[in-house]
């Protein structure tokens, strides 16, 4: 895994014009980000409704359960730390589905400050399936894991501090997967099911295997 500061790098042992793969169309960068914002809000209201029927309680509080001066100060910095940790697990997740669970020299985990994006790059070829998992496992594994947990404590009536950080964690990595969601239907809707995927900088590629391809 390496750390890498600005644009997403290019590999220039890819020449994908020559190597017959084929391009999709896919916005630009910061384009990509105003078009997944419908996404955000079609996210944020599903996930909102059902944590609303699942734990009612989960952004409000129990009847009955009043906060102390220092359970708030608690509450308040779990919650930071959600909204500055979840950044740090949202890429790593992305990063895990990688082969080798993103521990080859291949994943790359960047800041962009100009374009305002974090990301998880692999700048090898991977399945179409894999590629869409990398896509899909942050929205699984912080949005909606999470919300049986947030049920049984709801249930449970105990720990709501943890039941409210939960519950922020899980609506705010919803509106930031809007970007991952348009991804995948981006990828989903032009490339066909068994080819091979792989990124150049921004920009993603495919090809059909040998075998198929004959």
């Amino acid at each position: 895994m390496r750390i890498h500061w600005g644009a997403i790098p290019t590999a220039s042992d890819f020449q994908p014009e020559t190597d017959g793969w084929n391009s999709i169309r896919e916005p630009s960068p910061m384009l990509m980000q105003f078009i997944a914002l419908p996404l955000c809000i079609v996210i944020a209201g599903l996930l909102g409704c059902v944590l609303h029927y699942v734990a009612p309680h989960g952004m409000c509080g129990h009847e009955g359960v009043s906060f102390h001066g220092s359970d708030v100060f608690i509450l308040l910095g779990g919650m930071v730390a959600v909204v500055v940790l979840f950044i740090a697990m949202h890429e790593m997740i992305h990063a895990l589905v990688h082969p080798a669970q993103g521990r080859t020299d291949k994943t790359i985990i960047g800041v962009w400050p100009s374009r305002l994006l974090f990301y998880a790059h692999y700048e090898g070829v991977l399945s179409r399936a894999r590629f869409l998992a990398v896509f899909a496992a942050p929205l699984v594994v912080l949005s909606l894991c999470p919300i049986p947990v947030i049920a049984l404590l709801d249930a449970w009536g105990k720990w709501p501090v943890v039941e409210m950080c939960l519950t922020v964690l899980s609506l705010i990595n919803g509106l930031s997967s809007a970007g991952d969601a348009l991804g995948m239907i981006l990828v989903a809707s032009q490339i066909p099911a068994t080819a091979m995927v792989r990124n150049r900088g921004w920009h993603t590629y495919w090809k059909m295997p040998a075998s198929e391809s004959r």
